[in-house]
C-alpha cells in the first residue's frame, strides 16, 4: 500500500475527532527555594531532571536538588571564601561554576560525587596571570565534558571553550564589544550573548565548528536588549529580554528561530530563564517583593499518534517497505519525538529514512505525501532496530496539516507461509495523555519466493 494512501486514511479519521480540542496551554511552574537561607537561583537541569544553582545564606553557596526534589545537597568549592556560583550540570552530574581565587575569580568542575573541584581559568585572563582582575567563569557543560564560560581580560569580556584535554579555544561574536558564553549542547553548539558599541545586549547562537554566528533578539526587546542563555540538543534555546522598563522577561527561542514568552506567574519583578534540558524542562528564576526564588517547568501534554501500514503480501525475497506516519494531536508541540521500530524476524534491513510530509486538507480529510527517498533524512540503524528522531512536532490542525513520514525498507528472507508482524512506536518528552495510540503494527504474509 502506498505511503500516501495509507497515512490519509487513518490520519484524517481521528483529526477530525480531535481537531475541535486543540489548544494552547502554558508550562506549568514549580517553584521552590533552599530550605535554609534566601534568594535561591536555579541555573542548570540534566537529563534526569538534577539541578544545580545557588543560594544566600550570609555568603553564597552551590546546591543538587535531586529530580524529584526531596533532597537539598549544598556544597561550597575549596576556598570560596562564602562566594559559591553553580551554573551547569551534564546527564553525568559534573558541575560547573565560579569562586573567588586569591586576587581573582575562577571557573571550577565539580566532580559528579562532589569529591574533587578542578578548576578552570583560562590563560588568557586578567586575574589568572597578571594578578588582578575578575578571572574566569565557567557556565555550561555538556555530555562530552566540554565547558564554555567567559574570561575577563581587563576591560572587555570573551567567550571560551574548553575541551577535557585542556585546551581553551577563545571566540567572540563578530558583532560584539563582550562576548558571554553561557551554554553547550552535545553538537557543541553555543549560545550565550553580547554587546555592541551602543551596550545593548544581543542573543547569539554560534555554530559547531565555529564557522558561524547567528545573532538574535526577541521582538519585545527594549533598550537593554535580550540574553541568550542556555541551549538543548533540539536547539532549543532559554534566555530573557528586558522590556521597556528594564524588567526581565523570560522566552524560548526554538530552533526554527521562533519565540514562546516564558515568565513564572508567581513573578512581579521579572522572570529568567536559565537552563533547559532534553525533555524541554526550563529550570530559572523568578523576583518578587519577597527576593529571588527558584523555579523549573514541566512541559505541556502533548498526544503523539503513530500509524503504521505495509503491503499485505510479499514474495520472500523480495523487498517490505513500511510506511510509517506520525502526527501531534496537540494541545502542545511535542519534543524529543522518536519513532522506534524493531524489525521483526525473517527480515533484513536495507534502509530507513524520514522526512516532515508535505498534507492538504479538503474535504474534510487530510492528505500527506512525503517526499521521494532521495530526500528522506536518514534514520539510525543498530542491534535490529530502527530508531528516527524526528525532533519537534508541532500540533495537527486543518490550518497546519503537518506530519512526519518514515519509510523502512526490509528484505524479506522469511519462508513462504510465514506471516511477518511489525510493531512501531512513537515517544515524546512531553507527558502523553492517551498512549494507547502510540504503537500501532502490521502484519504481511509471505507467499512464494520470487
Amino acid at each position: 500500500m502506498a505511503f500516501s494512501r495509507w497515512f490519509f486514511r487513518v490520519v484524517a479519521a481521528p483529526v477530525v475527532i480531535f481537531a475541535s480540542s486543540l489548544q494552547a496551554q502554558q508550562y506549568t511552574f514549580t517553584n521552590f527555594d533552599a530550605p535554609t537561607g534566601s534568594n535561591t537561583a536555579a541555573y542548570g537541569i540534566n537529563g534526569s531532571g538534577q539541578i544545580t544553582g545557588y543560594y544566600y545564606d550570609g555568603g553564597w553557596h552551590g546546591f543538587l536538588r535531586s529530580s524529584g526534589g526531596s533532597t537539598f545537597t549544598s556544597f561550597d568549592a575549596p576556598g570560596g571564601y562564602g562566594s559559591t556560583f553553580a551554573n551547569g550540570i551534564n546527564d553525568s552530574g559534573q558541575i560547573v561554576g565560579s569562586y573567588p581565587y586569591g586576587t581573582a575569580g575562577s571557573g571550577f568542575l565539580r566532580s559528579s560525587d562532589g569529591s574533587t573541584f578542578t578548576n578552570i581559568n583560562d590563560p588568557s585572563a586578567f586575574g589568572s596571570s597578571n594578578g588582578g582582575g575578575f578571572g574566569t567563569v565557567a557556565h555550561g557543560i555538556n555530555k562530552a565534558g566540554q565547558i564554555v564560560g567567559f574570561y575577563y581580560t581587563g576591560n572587555t569580556v570573551h567567550g571560551f571553550l574548553w575541551k577535557s584535554d585542556g585546551t581553551f579555544t577563545s571566540f567572540d561574536d563578530p558583532s560584539a564589544i563582550q562576548t558571554i558564553a553561557k551554554g553547550i549542547n552535545s553538537s557543541g553548539q553555543i549560545t550565550g550573548s553580547y554587546s555592541d558599541s551602543s551596550g545593548k545586549y544581543h542573543g547569539f547562537l554560534r555554530s559547531s565548528d565555529g564557522s558561524t554566528f547567528t545573532n538574535f533578539d526577541h521582538p519585545s526587546a527594549g533598550p537593554s536588549g535580550t540574553l541568550g542563555w542556555g541551549i538543548n540538543d533540539s536547539g532549543q534555546i532559554v534566555g530573557f529580554y528586558f522590556d521597556g522598563s528594564g524588567i526581565p522577561r523570560g522566552f524560548l527561542r526554538k530552533s526554527d528561530g521562533t519565540f514562546t514568552n516564558l515568565d513564572d506567574p508567581s513573578a512581579t519583578r521579572g522572570t529568567e530563564p536559565i537552563g533547559i534540558n532534553n525533555s524541554g524542562q526550563v529550570v530559572g528564576l523568578y523576583v518578587d517583593a519577597g527576593g529571588t526564588h527558584g523555579f523549573v517547568t514541566s512541559l505541556p501534554p502533548a498526544d503523539v499518534a503513530l500509524f503504521k501500514g505495509a503491503a499485505g503480501r510479499v514474495k520472500s525475497g523480495q523487498n517490505l517497505t513500511y510506511g510509517i506516519g506520525v502526527v501531534n494531536f496537540g494541545p502542545a508541540s511535542a519534543s524529543g519525538v522518536v519513532v522506534t521500530d524493531i524489525l521483526p524476524d525473517g527480515t533484513t534491513f536495507v534502509s530507513a529514512g524520514w522526512a516532515t510530509a508535505s498534507c492538504i486538507s479538503s474535504g474534510g480529510g487530510v492528505t500527506c505525501t512525503p517526499p521521494p527517498p532521495t530526500q528522506l533524512t536518514p534514520c539510525a540503524f543498530s542491534s535490529g532496530t530502527v530508531s528516527c528522531s524526528t525532533g519537534q512536532l508541532a500540533p495537527f490542525t486543518f490550518a497546519n496539516p503537518t506530519g512526519a513520514g518514515i519509510q523502512v525498507v526490509v528484505r524479506v528472507t522469511a519462508p513462504t507461509g510465514s506471516v511477518i508482524r511489525n510493531t512501531a512506536t512513537v515517544a515524546a518528552s512531553n507527558p502523553d495523555p492517551n498512549e494507547t495510540n502510540n504503537v500501532s503494527s502490521v502484519s504481511t504474509t509471505v507467499t512464494g519466493s520470487r
